[in-house]
């Protein structure tokens, strides 16, 4: 079994190495890509009991060992939130992958009094269900959404995935170890090709508590999460390891940007150690490998690499990448809508930017303010909107934000100055990035600073 009890705060630092079989290796990979598909929308089945859970295994035993099809609204009590996802969620509660961490028991070494496993005994805990990624938000039913994870045993690899809106998000405090109540509803994702794959497949649905509301129980003591990031390199059997296919991985704390930051060099440092290449990563919001072939950003943005995937013999390698492009224009196109605002003034964009931009022109429209500055606001959203069809989603979504909290603060009572000159800044700076489509952004945006200060 897994033995946490042997990793000090020194030595979860120390990667290691396994090598893999052809078999597993395909497995490994096909895991990773299929991470495209927790973009996807998911449904609930309404007629499915709701349950209340205390613990990651009472969980996943409804999910997994009691053959409970299906779940509707769960409440999970007593649990950790980390912005860190399993890699395979729910694998690790299977009988298969207890069997394999207790295999791994066999692979341990022992140096300088520091016990760790060979990289046989590596093989077998990847098996067993192991490892941590982290996603950029996804948006589900047009709110950005943030993919995490609720534990009970301080373990990001075993713990409940969630899904939480980012008006929720905002409140939870992420450098500490507090103890929260979650209420959510269940959402099963559409299958990922397991027919093609049956053979290889966990059986485990890809689902997600898309959370309603969350509360901290309390403040007590409790030791971080600990997460393990892992990479995927090839090179090594020409420098001392058995396989040219390998994963190395460490452990560390969720919540220390510094234990991260060391586990990154440390995997760079031992792929180097064998002239190696690093193909997946684990970290889309920080992506320290982000130009590996097999990132979580290309995954996400639907580009795989046909060639290189079928280098590694993977049955049905073209329909995989075919399904991962097809996954990202399903994405695309329904995170696309397009806001009319009347007289021509049309654009198409992100659903989250559109509606922000959509509630800025309606509510400045219904606003008991001057007509100037009325009529600046209604003509800056349009600008805006505009601006935004040719900014990088990130730019655009800050935009819309930008100018959501200026049209708040312009037509509120006692507009706050220290809000809307703020706002206006950031306006004018992504401006910037598009000169003469910001060209008009700038221009408003400094009429309506005008108009406040005035008013003021």
């Amino acid at each position: 079994m897994f033995r946490r009890q042997r990793y000090s705060q020194h030595n979860r630092q120390l990667p290691s190495v396994a090598g893999l079989r052809p078999q597993i290796t395909r497995k490994f990979l096909i895991e990773h890509i299929q991470s495209a598909n927790w973009q996807r929308q998911g449904t609930t089945d309404t007629t499915a009991p709701d349950f209340r859970f205390g613990s990651n295994q009472d969980f996943w035993h409804t999910m997994i060992r009691a053959r409970q099809a299906a779940l509707n609204w769960v409440e999970l009590r007593h649990f950790q939130i980390v912005d860190w996802f399993p890699r395979t969620p729910g694998l690790y509660h299977t009988h298969k992958a207890q069997e394999q961490r207790m295999l791994a028991e066999q692979y341990v070494n022992e140096e300088n009094g520091i016990l760790f496993y060979d990289p046989h005994g590596k093989g077998h805990m990847i098996n067993g269900g192991i490892g941590s990624v982290r996603f950029k938000p996804i948006v589900i039913q047009g709110e950005d959404c943030w993919l995490c994870t609720a534990t009970s045993d301080e373990i990001c690899h075993s713990g409940v995935p969630l899904a939480i809106p980012n008006y929720l998000m905002r409140n939870i405090d992420l450098t500490k170890s507090d103890l929260h109540t979650v209420l959510g509803q269940v959402k099963f994702l559409p299958e990922f090709l397991e027919h093609h794959f049956y053979h290889m497949s966990s059986r485990i649905p890809q689902i997600y508590v898309l959370v309603d509301r969350i509360g901290k129980t309390n403040s007590g003591r409790r030791f971080s999460v600990e997460i393990t990031p892992m990479v995927f390199f090839e090179g090594g059997n020409r420098m001392g390891l058995e396989s040219s296919e390998n994963v190395t991985y460490v452990r560390c704390r969720a919540n220390s940007l510094d234990e991260l930051d060391q586990a990154v060099n440390w995997l760079q440092w031992y792929t180097n150690r064998y002239n190696g290449e690093i193909i997946t990563d684990f970290d889309q919001q920080r992506p320290l490998f982000a130009d590996v072939p097999f990132s979580l950003q290309n995954i996400m943005d639907g580009k795989i690499d046909r060639y290189r995937l079928r280098s590694y013999h993977i049955e049905h390698a073209d329909i995989i990448c075919d399904k991962v492009e097809q996954i990202h224009t399903e994405v695309a196109t329904m995170s696309t809508i397009k806001v009319d605002f009347g007289d021509g003034n049309i654009f198409h964009g992100d659903v989250v930017v559109a509606e922000k931009i959509k509630n800025s022109f309606n509510k400045a429209d219904k606003a008991s303010v001057p007509n100037d500055l009325k009529d600046s606001l209604k003509q800056l959203a349009v600008a805006v909107g505009r601006m935004s069809e040719a900014l990088p989603k990130d730019l655009a979504k800050e935009a819309a934000r930008d100018l959501e909290t200026l049209t708040t603060e312009a037509t509120s009572a006692k507009p706050r100055r220290q809000w809307w000159e703020l706002s206006i800044e950031g306006l004018k700076k992504a401006a910037q990035n598009v000169e003469e489509i910001g060209a008009p952004v700038i221009k408003l945006a400094s009429a309506i600073a005008a108009i406040l200060s005035g008013l003021q």
